[in-house]
Parts: structure tokens; sequence; C-alpha cells
């Protein structure tokens, strides 16, 4: 990957981005985070590996998680273990895959141990409640630690929401409170980790080389039919077929038009370094001049 510095950001910026030390571990097949990837998107870095080109601009809120990690290393006890790497093996299809993950903190409570994984994330996310791929993580790196050091009894992200308003709460009842939530999960027994690291091996290696991303995997909802009303910003039924909003509409007596909300894919426009080279992908790509 060749990195650019298009809108000329200043040189310590452009060194920090350059120096992220991140390492899955030697003779890794898969980490945690790429089980939870698609495959289309994985295979296509592999496959242009020395071709992609993504500007330091691009890299700022994962820079940004970077640096709240660091700043939270500052309140670990002497007892916690912060920022380590844990492998297994794991066989998925009778062939045996080294996984890695690394954990956020491990901290000793009352009951056992606590892991936390921290996430710079948009209040829109945490809004949203679908947090399945969090949960997922949180229990392989849970099933990791365990084989290896002790047994974690309570799994939790902290959210940091980086565009958090605190005028939003005033307006808004389901507005989060604070910039800051903890969401906690369950724990899945060793036999559900097993089986649910196992498909994802199988659906990685087993993947189309022809296929692309799934909708979920591009971060598409299905399109939408929005009831509206003059002088009025937000809509007062979002439905998922034209019929059902007019159904609401005639119903209910509220609104005075239906919009037709087409969603569209968030990660091929704002996340994917390899959007030029997929299929789909590259129709999103829009032309920015520095």
């Amino acid at each position: 990957m060749r990195l650019t510095n298009r809108f000329r950001m200043p040189q310590a910026f452009v060194r920090a981005v350059e120096n992220d030390d991140y390492y899955k571990g030697k003779k890794v097949d898969f980490s945690v985070t790429e089980l939870l990837s698609s495959p289309h998107q994985r295979n296509l870095k592999r496959k242009h590996e020395d071709e992609i080109v993504e500007d330091v601009i691009d890299r700022v809120w994962s820079l940004f998680g970077q640096v709240s990690h660091t700043l939270l290393e500052r309140g670990a006890g002497k007892d916690d273990i912060v920022e380590k790497r844990y492998f297994q093996k794991v066989y998925s299809d009778e062939k045996p895959y080294k996984i890695s993950g690394q954990v956020d903190l491990i901290e000793p409570t009352d009951k056992g141990h606590r892991l936390t994984d921290w996430k710079t994330t948009s209040v829109w996310n945490v809004m949203n409640g679908d947090h399945d791929d969090w949960e997922s993580q949180l229990n392989m790196l849970r099933f990791l630690v365990d084989k290896i050091d002790f047994p974690v009894n309570e799994l939790q992200v902290v959210a940091i929401m980086r565009d958090w308003r605190p005028g939003e709460k005033l307006r808004k009842p389901d507005y989060p409170r604070h910039p800051i939530k903890k969401i906690k999960f369950p724990i899945w027994s060793d036999d559900q980790v097993l089986e649910f690291i196992a498909e994802r091996i199988s659906y990685h290696i087993h993947f189309p080389s022809d296929d692309i991303c799934s909708p979920d995997e591009r971060w598409q909802s299905p399109t939408q039919y929005a009831v509206m009303s003059k002088n009025r910003k937000s809509a007062h039924k979002l439905e998922k077929s034209l019929k059902a909003a007019e159904f609401w509409m005639k119903r209910n007596k509220k609104g005075d038009r239906i919009e037709k909300r087409i969603s569209e894919p968030r990660k091929c426009l704002n996340y994917c370094s390899v959007a030029q080279f997929c299929s789909y992908g590259r129709q999103f790509i829009v032309k920015e001049v520095a």
C-alpha cells in the first residue's frame, strides 16, 4: 500500500499514520478482525496490495482510535492486562488454522475477570443497536484468553462517540446522555465460539472469486419509504414498502407525501480502501480536488 498526502497534512500526522505498528502475528491465517471482515474485501487487499493508494486523511479516525487506546493505558492497574495478543489453533473442514486476536484490556473483578474493548465510533452506530460483530469479536477474544491465561466472565465494549453533541440529548429522548457508553454482552459457550470460527473460516476459504460483498458487509440497509409532512424535517414513519407507507398514512391521517429513501453502501462510499478494484464499489468513488 502507498500513502499519499494530497491535503497537505502536517508531517507529524503523516509520520504517525506511517508508523502504525499493527501486526497480527507470525504465520497467522486469520485475525479475529479478519474473520469478521468481508472475504471479497480481504481477497482484493491481498491481490492488489502493491497497487492500493490511500490518503493519510482517510486514516484520521483510525489514528484517533489508536491515540485513545494509548491514553487509556495510563489508567491501567498493576494487575490489568493491556494490549496483549493471543494465539490459538482452530479446525475448520478438518484443517488447522492459526487464529490471533488482541485484547484492549483485561481487569480482575470481585467475580473473576472482565474483558473490555474500546471502540471509537459514531452516535448512530451506538443508537442503531446492531452490535452483532462486537458480540462475536468479544467472544472470540474471550475464548483465546481462556485457553491461555484464565477464564473471563464479563464482556463489555466502551464506546467513545466521536460525533456526540450535548444539545442533541435535549431534543431526542433516545439520544445518549454522555459521549461514552458501556455496552455489556453475553458470553457464548466454547462450542458456540468454535462453531462460529469454523463457519467464518469456511466462508472465507470457499468464497467465490467472482462474488461481491453482501448488503450487510457493504453496511447497506434496505430502501425505506418515509411518510413526511410540510415543514417537518423528520419522518412520521419509515416503512419497507410503498404500500405499507400509504396504508400507515391513510390509517393515521398524518403526512402529505411519501419519500423513497434509497440506501447507500456506507462502507463502499467512505471506508473501503479497495473500492477502486471492485466491480461494485468503483461506481461510488468520488473524485476529490486537493
